[in-house]
């Protein structure tokens, strides 16, 4: 056990933030580039494949694949522009410190470790992801945020609107290595999409009516203007505007 711990660090990779992420992508001018940062397994650089369910006071639509072992239920409430299309990608990077390769059994067995015990949805979803994953194995480098995003980024196809996602990510940063980065992104004049705590980008937490329940959930934004609360699995999208 005490080899595992040295070894491994805590590490998750909900596919289930792709149903609150999705939105945000599909309000940007099509085709997409998608780079990720902090990226894990990769499974939400592939919102393509999971199939979803979005339904509410205002809608009840669902897209993606209808053979799609993984379906994403998201309650939606406000105004949500819920898309009718996938967005279309055509290139997907990821970074991350220790990526974790979907073909090892090993490192996608200690992914599932990570799930809690009663949490028997999240594993269920977490095993057909992965093997949706081994079979399409999206690239994700080892590499930092910020040092090696650049060189990423130069590496993106031409006519694409290029989109940098994080997703739980930047609450392992230090405030000023936050700025830095989201400053970078705009140095390049990449798209930013992202669905992180409440208290980790306070300047964006002003946006929120005060009316709206914040209380353990996210934020999804799209180059610094918040679109909606979210929970922490996508679970549950409130709209803005």
């Amino acid at each position: 056990m005490l080899q595992i711990l040295r070894a491994r660090r805590t590490q998750t990779n909900e596919a289930g933030r792709c149903a609150a992420l999705l939105p945000a992508l599909a309000v940007l001018p099509q085709p997409l580039a998608l780079l990720e940062v902090g990226a894990s397994a990769g499974l939400c650089l592939l919102p393509d494949r999971w199939r979803y369910h979005y339904v509410g006071d205002r809608v009840d639509r669902r897209i993606g694949p209808a053979d799609s072992p993984v379906v994403l239920r998201c309650v939606v409430a406000g105004p949500a522009r819920i898309p009718s299309a996938l967005p279309t990608i055509v290139w997907r990077r990821g970074l991350d410190l220790d990526p974790v390769e979907v073909t090892d059994s090993l490192a996608c067995r200690w992914l599932r470790c990570l799930v809690w015990p009663e949490h028997q949805d999240p594993a269920r979803r977490l095993d057909a992801a992965l093997r949706i994953a081994a079979e399409v194995s999206p690239r994700v480098e080892r590499g930092h945020l910020i040092g090696d995003l650049p060189g990423m980024l130069a590496r993106v196809p031409r006519d694409t609107t290029v989109v940098v996602q994080h997703s739980a990510t930047l609450t392992y940063l230090e405030p000023a290595e936050r700025r830095t980065f989201r400053e970078l992104v705009r140095r390049y004049g990449a798209h930013l999409v992202g669905c992180e705590g409440v208290d980790v980008l306070p300047d964006l937490a002003e946006q929120i009516p005060g009316s709206i329940d914040t209380t353990g959930q996210m934020l999804l934004s799209v180059d610094d203007r918040v679109l909606a609360v979210a929970h922490p699995h996508g679970r549950a999208l409130t709209w803005l505007e």
